[in-house]
């Protein structure tokens, strides 16, 4: 009886977990469809025009990702939130590259 009480407890403290760090992702992913929509409303010269879209399209990749991840989490799905993951890696450094470019291209610092 012990065990199974431990076993429940272990299970409903994961599932507590999980929804939280949906939760988290959820609202991450948002902050980054918000980002992009910001950045599709800028009307910059032409010579920024492909870095900006870039940009833009790197934040909509990172939003989906997390969604996806957070989706993940709710249903306990380890192997899609890794395969998730791995996606939002590399679309994050594709958001990396458009801002080093933007940062060059704007003669500003570069950050690390």
């Amino acid at each position: 009886h012990l065990a199974l009480q431990i076993q429940l407890t272990d299970t409903g403290a994961r599932a507590q977990h999980d929804a939280r760090v949906a939760s988290e992702l959820g609202a991450l992913s948002g902050e980054a469809s918000q980002q992009a929509s910001r950045l599709t409303k800028l009307k910059p010269p032409a010579k920024f025009k492909v870095s900006l879209t870039q940009l833009a399209a790197g934040f909509q990749a990172v939003s989906a990702d997390l969604k996806l991840i957070a989706a993940a989490a709710v249903r306990h799905d380890r192997a899609s939130a890794k395969t998730a993951t791995e996606t939002l890696l590399a679309d994050a450094v594709k958001v990396k590259t458009a801002d080093d470019a933007l940062t060059k291209a704007l003669g500003l610092p570069a950050t690390g």
